[in-house]
């Protein structure tokens, strides 16, 4: 999975009911924004640093926060764990 995760611009989430963003984790460990709906858990997860959250169902919000997120740098350091 690791290498989708390295391959990909950005990681969607955009459950209506996510309890845990594991997705939205391991893209985090890959170095891989995320983007989650702001009705859930997830945007407990995201930082300034490691994605944005928008509002369920803003098509256009969507679309503007996957072009902001493809056009940064991507963090490609490997993380430390422990």
């Amino acid at each position: 999975m690791s290498e989708y995760y390295l391959a990909a611009d950005v990681v969607l989430s955009l459950s209506s009911q996510e309890t845990f963003g594991l997705t939205t984790i391991e893209g985090f460990a890959c170095g891989t924004s995320g983007i989650v709906y702001n009705c859930t858990a997830s945007p407990e997860l995201i930082t300034p640093e490691t994605g944005l959250v928008v509002k369920k169902g803003d098509l256009n919000q969507l679309i503007s926060s996957v072009k902001r997120l493809k056009n940064l740098a991507k963090n490609t350091s490997p993380i430390s764990v422990g």
